[in-house]
């Protein structure tokens, strides 16, 4: 899974803050899969 966690470093934003929600977290697979307000359609 291709995340910030992990792909910070090569991306334009250089960042590994979540950007498809609000939450100001890490874009973790676990922020991903149990946490971010984007992704809680396709949880449920």
């Amino acid at each position: 899974m291709n995340v910030n966690a992990r792909s910070y470093r090569w991306s334009e934003s250089r960042s590994k803050v979540c950007q498809m929600c609000d939450m100001g977290e890490d874009k973790t697979v676990e922020h991903v899969l149990l946490e971010s307000a984007k992704y809680a359609r396709g949880r449920n």
